[in-house]
């Protein structure tokens, strides 16, 4: 499914930028690719669940770290913009030249990237920070946090399970969503959602 996701370019952008610049404020690290698509893919997800639409509406895989969104893995976009760059380090493994990509913000004097954002994605967003731009949380420890039965992303869960590296079907976030909605017992963001993607099908 498609999200309609209004500015939506300047939104995925102002989140990168946000993200890499308050995780190296905070860590004093520049953000490493695997971890920026953890930001990306709770902020999503976290969204969806709680207001019944995606902040960002990316397309992931359920790859084995977790979820990883297409456009900047696969299609390379959102790669550089005028408030960061992704920058490739190589380094070696059992003999083995592999590179690693870390994103680096431009220092600015004002936020602009934020003007697309609610107060609600704020909050969301300065909440992932503080719970995950800590120097002990590394990418591995935040895939695991993705993975977790209870607080993770559970439509990666349900997709990992079914279709290793598949796309994720935002709607998994859900249980029973259908039934729930004609019963009248689905949760405002359950009915939201299921609204909005009848609209959009």
């Amino acid at each position: 499914m498609i999200f309609n996701i209004p500015y939506k370019d300047e939104r995925v952008e102002g989140a990168i930028a946000f993200f890499a610049s308050e995780h190296k404020k905070k860590t004093r690290e520049n953000l490493c690719q695997t971890a920026l698509y953890k930001y990306l893919a709770f902020f999503d997800f976290k969204s969806l669940e709680e207001t019944g639409e995606p902040a960002l509406g990316l397309t992931y895989q359920a790859m084995e770290m977790g979820p990883v969104p297409k456009e900047i893995y696969i299609e390379k976009k959102y790669t550089k913009s005028t408030f960061y760059f992704f920058e490739e380090k190589p380094f070696y493994k059992e003999g083995k030249q592999l590179i690693a990509i870390d994103i680096i913000s431009y220092p600015v004097k004002k936020k602009i990237y934020l003007d697309y954002f609610s107060e609600y994605d704020l909050e969301l967003m300065n909440k992932l920070i503080y719970f995950f731009a800590q120097s002990w949380v590394t990418a591995k420890i935040m895939s695991d946090a993705s993975h977790a039965q209870k607080d993770g992303i559970k439509a990666w869960i349900k997709t990992w399970n079914n279709k290793p590296n598949g796309i994720i079907n935002m709607a998994d976030t859900f249980d029973n969503l259908e039934e729930k909605y004609l019963k009248n017992s689905a949760s405002a963001s359950e009915e939201h959602f299921y609204i909005y993607q009848k609209l959009h099908a």
